[in-house]
């Protein structure tokens, strides 16, 4: 991990633990946003890890939100820095020289980020359409 960073070709925007911590998905939507499917893979993974309602942190959530709408104003970024790897793999940004900015949370944004993180994990998928073939017209001439 330390060679990619290092070599990564392209700005990087680094997701850190406490903004995961500070956007908790609600576990109590878990039950009732993913109801429409009897075996939703999301919700059984939330009650395989853990029995019980329970908020959990969405570090994976923000960092595609962001992905996906950099320009909507969800988060803030930090001032240009580096990321470190320790020994057992943890990552921490350090503000200083380097190509890395931090996600931050932008106060007025968490209640709006984690309805957002709701209404876009909760969504009810469309089934696929049906797709008919037309006819095949009879090329063979019959006498």
């Amino acid at each position: 991990m330390r060679k990619v960073l290092a070599e990564f070709p392209s700005p990087i925007v680094f997701c850190g633990k406490e903004v995961g911590d500070a956007l908790p998905f609600p576990g109590a939507s878990i039950d009732k946003d993913f109801a429409w499917a009897p075996a939703h893979p999301v919700a059984d993974a939330y009650h395989a890890f853990r029995t019980g309602v329970y908020d959990f942190p969405s570090y994976d959530l923000a960092a595609v939100l962001h992905a996906v709408h950099p320009d909507k104003g969800f988060f803030g970024l930090s001032e240009p820095g580096g990321i470190g790897v320790g020994d057992d793999g943890r990552m921490r940004f350090t503000a200083g020289a380097g190509k890395v900015k931090a996600l931050t949370v932008v106060p007025g944004q968490k209640e709006k980020i984690v309805q957002t993180f709701v209404e876009v994990a909760g969504a009810k998928i469309p089934p696929p359409q049906q797709r008919f073939r037309p006819p095949v017209a009879d090329t063979v001439k019959k006498p």
